[in-house]
């Protein structure tokens, strides 16, 4: 069976996804900022690199500010995009 075939796939496509999951989930939400080790080492574990680690955070951290932003309705300080034909 070829790693595109049936079970092969989905089991290390969702094991890496799941990794993933219970890591954000661990940072963001369960423990705010601290994460157990062993999501960490079940995350490298799964096949992600140290680099994807560090993309996780920021991305977690992007999102809270985002949210930060949102909630306190800041407003935008920069031109809004002119409108384009999309016909051209």
């Amino acid at each position: 069976m070829g790693l595109l075939n049936g079970n092969g796939f989905n089991r290390i496509f969702y094991g890496k996804l799941d990794a993933l999951a219970k890591l954000v989930k661990g940072i963001a939400a369960t423990n705010k900022g601290h994460v157990d080790q062993q999501l960490i080492d079940t995350f490298n574990d799964r096949g992600y690199s140290r680099g994807a680690l560090v993309d996780t955070v920021s991305v977690i951290g992007d999102k809270t500010i985002s949210n930060y932003l949102h909630v306190l309705e800041v407003p935008v300080d920069f031109p809004a995009a002119p409108n384009y034909d999309k016909d051209l």
